[in-house]
């Protein structure tokens, strides 16, 4: 922290690594630190938008605050990214919404959101292709129901996304007697890659 405070505005680097530092409180729950750290890197570098948008989470803007002034001018930049001003758009929501002003946070707020998507195209004919291949990849041997028998041992898959929760419900499901995991697996990553690379 002291290092980064020193270096400030010697190096961009340095100054988004005070920004990064910010996160790193902010995720240990240090919210003073991390909101110095952003207001630090804002100092050096107004032009930075992702320390605007966590800024705003960590404040309640009141009618005269200098931010709010200053993401308005910077919102009008047409040299920002998208994503820039998707964080732009964000902050300046939560300060609409702070200072009561209905009508502007529900319509940056509909405007962040919309310039935040754009990043991520979804093709729905695309994701149909995928999926019937992924069908093609993995056909069911019986599509009539199964006879009624004796119950036999059948696999459990348990999927998500990282840091989900999918390790703590293995665990569980392993404290069963009748139940024997066996960790994580690459098995369906690679075959999907397998897949996805026929698309």
């Amino acid at each position: 922290r002291e290092y980064c405070l020193t270096e400030v505005g010697k190096d961009a680097s340095v100054n988004a690594l005070i920004h990064d530092l910010g996160i790193v409180f902010l995720q240990l729950g240090r919210n003073e630190q991390s909101r110095e750290m952003f207001e630090r890197s804002l100092e050096v570098d107004p032009g930075l938008t992702p320390s605007h948008y966590a800024l705003a989470t960590l404040k309640r803007y009141t009618e005269h605050d200098e931010q709010v002034q200053q993401m308005l001018r910077l919102y009008d930049d047409s040299s920002l990214s998208t994503l820039q001003r998707s964080y732009l758009g964000l902050a300046l929501a939560k300060a609409a919404r702070d200072l009561g002003d209905t009508e502007s946070f529900e319509a940056m707020l509909m405007e962040a959101n919309r310039l935040r998507r754009s990043l991520y195209p979804f093709a729905v004919e695309q994701a149909k292709a995928f999926f019937k291949a992924l069908k093609r990849h993995f056909p069911v041997a019986n599509e009539k129901p199964a006879p009624k028998r004796e119950l036999q041992p059948v696999p459990i898959f348990v999927l998500g996304m990282p840091r989900s929760g999918t390790t703590l419900t293995e665990q569980i499901l392993d404290c069963h007697p009748a139940v024997g995991a066996i960790g994580e697996s690459n098995y369906f990553a690679e075959k999907f890659d397998g897949v996805s690379r026929q698309l």
